[in-house]
């Protein structure tokens, strides 16, 4: 009997090491050989899901069950899942932004992690997913066998690594010649996750989620209070106060789920396993009476952002998550007010949850919660109500991350600029398709001038007769801290009347199709700067930097000293152009340099 037992062992052992090993493969085939392999992405992002989620899933049914009836729960986990993946990649030009922008790997990770489970159940016995002990059980077994087979994996690398350092010591590389080829770390690591996974289960009298829960219970006495005198503060610091800054509803949402999750390990699967001590019990109904108010903070605090800057995808998420967690705290606090087998009915409503957020998660992935044409609207309602300035729009994120419905809302808002004769708006739109990164579009976005600045410049900058002019539409590109300056500037007057601002235009740069512009004004504070411009291709970039002409000078003031005279020399044409490295700009004894 004995041989016979260690026999199954071994084979159990073997079946999910060769488990773990092909999913390994399959993750290096996934990442390194299919996307050069394979030109059809979204029939890559299918498959993906659909193998390497089934094969996550086998992992963590196989141990209890047998191989073939853990692939069966698998698949009933992993096809729906592709299929839903397949469907939401549709929102995308590429479809593998879904998963990067579109918040699909947040849905696919809540329904692989929350329905395995109830495919655990489903295979322990028939209708075993309607128990709550069994899918309690299979969950949490779930996690500890998860944890310590991926402690164990990366113990395993550790002492890997140490013994290869060891042996190149002595120049033998044979370590690490091995982990270089291509598909050993995937394999190995694979290989070594299913074997442990599988003697964890073997030992599952002695590694169980029991002193886990054990440990957990007794934070419920201490975040308790916690929870109280933040509630009680409230009433003297007021809501404005709390939500003045940054929104704290992460905060709150997570507070709100360690809250859940306390209190489900305190009530455990079932009367008997629950928290005996009376002080943990008492902490849990007073909790569950709170929940419900921390949840509800939170929504407010997601209300308020999405009431300030509209709908996006994290806010739609977050929406959900608060309204999930709302939705627990009524149902703990439902269950204590009504008295006597609170607990049972607490866990009742676990298992409600738990599928509800399951199902929610496929919706999202679905039309009917489609975060990129909802966050589209919700923008695009902004935009057109033409309350923001273009930097207070989603303009980037509708062109780079929110797929056709983003692309749709953009298109509408350019016809809006374009029949608005909106220049500003329009540059924000194709600055959004261009530009890659959220902080480059901020950048250029934030920095640039309005209309109205730049035709203000325009009117009252001077530049030389027979000079080529800047065009508004140039000056309009410059950023909007530059134009204000300017304007101010030439604000400023000479002691003849003549305004203390000058711009001249010349080629600065020999056998280069660009024009320098040379701006010599005064910045207000205590210098007169001299900023160099570059003219291409109708747009304006700054080029050099300033020197220190005059002392402190407010607009209106008569200037005096050499910047008047470099102004007045400048406007009288008093100048010539002179070779420099490039060319430089000579007035009397003095040569300004584009580049400086």
């Amino acid at each position: 009997m004995a041989q016979a037992g260690d026999g199954a062992i071994t084979r159990n052992r073997a079946e999910m090491a060769a488990i773990g090993a092909v999913a390994g493969l399959a993750l290096w085939l996934f990442v390194d050989v299919l996307p050069d392999a394979l030109d059809d992405r979204r029939l890559l992002l299918v498959l993906a899901t659909l193998i390497l989620g089934g094969f996550g899933v086998v992992l963590a049914l196989g141990g209890p069950e047998r191989i073939g009836r853990a692939a069966l729960g698998a698949l009933s986990v992993a096809v729906p899942a592709a299929g839903l993946i397949w469907l939401a990649s549709l929102r995308y030009p590429v479809a593998p932004d879904l998963m990067q922008y579109g918040h699909g790997a947040v849905a696919l990770g809540a329904i692989l992690f929350l329905a395995t489970p109830f495919a655990a159940a489903g295979c322990t016995e028939p209708g075993g997913w309607r128990r709550y002990p069994l899918l309690f059980d299979a969950a949490w077994m779930i996690v500890v066998r998860f944890i310590a087979a991926i402690f164990f994996t990366g113990v395993f690398w550790a002492v890997l690594m140490l013994s290869d350092q060891l042996l190149q010591l002595v120049g033998i590389t044979i370590i690490d010649d091995f982990i270089d080829l291509d598909p050993v770390p995937y394999v190995l690591s694979g290989l070594l996750l299913g074997l442990a996974i599988q003697v964890v289960h073997e030992m599952r009298a002695y590694v169980s989620p029991f002193v886990i829960h054990r440990l957990l219970r007794l934070l419920l006495p201490a975040l308790l209070p916690v929870v109280a005198l933040f509630l009680a503060a409230i009433p003297f610091r007021g809501l404005g106060g709390l939500f003045g800054g940054l929104s704290p509803a992460a905060t709150l949402m997570g507070v709100a789920l360690a809250a859940v999750t306390l209190i489900s390990t305190a009530t455990d699967r079932d009367d008997a396993s629950a928290a005996q001590s009376g002080v943990v019990r008492d902490a849990g109904r007073l909790m569950a009476l709170m929940l419900p108010v921390l949840a509800g903070l939170a929504v407010y605090a997601v209300w308020r952002r999405v009431d300030q800057y509209g709908w996006t995808p994290d806010r739609l998420l977050a929406g959900l998550a608060a309204v999930f967690l709302l939705a627990y705290g009524l149902a703990y606090a439902g269950a204590v007010l009504r008295g006597a087998g609170w607990m049972v009915r607490i866990r009742t409503a676990n298992r409600w949850m738990a599928m509800a957020v399951v199902a929610v998660a496929g919706l999202w992935l679905t039309p009917v919660i489609d975060a990129t044409r909802i966050s589209a609207q919700s923008q695009l309602a902004r935009i057109e109500s033409g309350a923001h300035e273009p930097q207070e729009m989603a303009l980037w994120e509708l062109a780079q991350r929110w797929g056709h419905a983003g692309q749709a809302a953009l298109e509408r808002v350019e016809a809006r600029a374009e029949t608005a004769g909106d220049a500003t708006l329009a540059r924000a739109v194709e600055r959004a398709r261009t530009t890659r990164s959220r902080y480059g579009f901020e950048q250029a976005t934030g920095e640039t001038g309005t209309d109205a600045m730049a035709e203000a410049v325009s009117a009252v900058l001077v530049r030389m007769p027979g000079a080529r002019s800047v065009p508004v539409e140039a000056l309009d590109r410059v950023p909007g801290f530059l134009l204000s300056e300017w304007e101010r500037a030439c604000a400023m007057v000479l002691g003849d009347g003549r305004p203390g601002c000058v711009a001249v235009t010349g080629p600065f740069r020999p056998g280069v199709e660009e024009e320098h512009g040379f701006i010599l004004l005064h910045m207000g504070g205590d210098r007169l700067q001299v900023q160099g411009i570059v003219l291409r291709d109708g747009a304006l970039s700054r080029m050099g930097g300033a020197h220190d002409m005059s002392g402190r000078v407010d607009p209106g003031t008569p200037l005096t000293g050499s910047a008047e005279a470099l102004i007045g020399a400048a406007l009288d044409g008093r100048f010539e152009v002179v070779p420099a490295g490039v060319n430089a700009l000579r007035i009397g004894d003095v040569e300004l340099i584009p580049d400086n």
